[in-house]
């Protein structure tokens, strides 16, 4: 009984101490709520799994949030990567397109911090209402970035924007309307 004890404990602390990789920290975009595009419907996950991996698309999110995935301590390059998932301004496309894009980030030493931004309730008409909350939590989110930079041991000058299809869009709006 104590050698089985013994083993289970040793292999809890090798197992424990392999990993390099830190654990990612989820913050609030915004500290005292996010302004504009309100909606009472609870958030919620649809899982597709079309690829045979987990792929959920998040739809009616109004508490967005900024996921940061510190690149391993042996492989930091103090560059870090605003990740903005797609999901045609009616969702967030948070595995395939967020998580999934951190961890390739991290492989090579890139911090990578992930946007879940705000979406509309899920009606066609009211689908481009989405634009503009979008646009101000993906500028929000550089914010907080370049913020916090020396916190998250990021250089700030080192800074990029990953966007994939609306997230592609708002990438493109930050950086034609940086300050």
């Amino acid at each position: 009984m104590k050698i089985s004890l013994s083993l289970m404990f040793a292999a809890c602390i090798l197992f424990s101490t392999g990993s390099k990789a830190q654990a990612e920290i989820e913050i609030p975009l915004w500290q005292n709520g996010a302004p504009g595009l309100q909606h009472q419907q609870a958030e919620a996950a649809e899982d597709r799994h079309e690829t045979g991996r987990l792929d959920r698309y998040l739809s009616y999110v109004s508490k967005p949030t900024l996921t940061i995935y510190p690149a391993p301590a042996d492989k930091a390059t103090g560059t870090a990567v605003l990740v903005v998932p797609g999901g045609g301004f009616r969702y967030v496309c948070i595995d395939k397109e967020g998580i999934e894009a951190a961890h390739w980030l991290n492989a090579q030493g890139i911090t990578a911090a992930v946007l879940k931004y705000r979406t509309p309730a899920l009606d066609t008409e009211r689908k481009w209402k989405a634009i503009q909350p979008l646009t101000a939590d993906t500028s929000r989110a550089m914010r907080v970035l370049r913020q916090h930079a020396a916190d998250w041991k990021i250089d700030s000058k080192k800074i990029g924007v990953l966007g994939f299809s609306a997230g592609g869009v708002m990438a493109l709006q930050l950086l034609m309307n940086q300050d």
